[in-house]
Formats: structure tokens, sequence, C-alpha cells
């Protein structure tokens, strides 16, 4: 069961380390880069289901790993593409 509403629910300043998170969901074709109250900054969409690894770059581009039907499936980082 999934929960219909999800996010960020308690932000405590004190604790928190400033910047931002980026992620992508289990299974989803998009990442996101949110704030620390949850807002979403931006996010990218992708043609095909990531793979274990996405990195910001200092100039606001993407680098992700893709996965691709014939690519590697049981290794770290796995996918068979990197864009």
């Amino acid at each position: 069961m999934r929960p219909r509403e999800f996010g960020v629910y308690v932000c405590d300043e004190k604790r928190t380390t400033p910047g931002y998170t980026l992620f992508t969901p289990l299974h989803d074709k998009t990442t996101y880069l949110i704030g620390l109250r949850g807002d979403v900054v931006h996010k990218w969409q992708h043609p095909l289901t990531p793979g274990n690894y996405a990195y910001l770059l200092e100039n606001g581009n993407l680098l992700w790993s893709g996965r691709l039907a014939e690519g590697p499936q049981r290794m770290g980082g796995r996918g068979g593409l990197l864009r």
C-alpha cells in the first residue's frame, strides 16, 4: 500500500545540513531536486528507468545511469547506460 501523501513532514533547522536533496523514486522516470521543506526546485524526466546512480554536476546538468534490457542487472550502478 502506498501512502497518498508523502514529502517532508518535519524540518528541524537546528539539526539540518543546509542544501538540497537529489533523489529518484524506485521504478520512476523522474529525478527530483528538493529543498529543505520538500519543495521541488527542479526535476528531470528520463526516457528510461534510471539505474542506481545520479549526480548533480557543478553546471547544473544531471549525470545518471539508465537501465537497458541488455545491460548488467546485478552490478553496482547497474543499467548499461550513462547520460
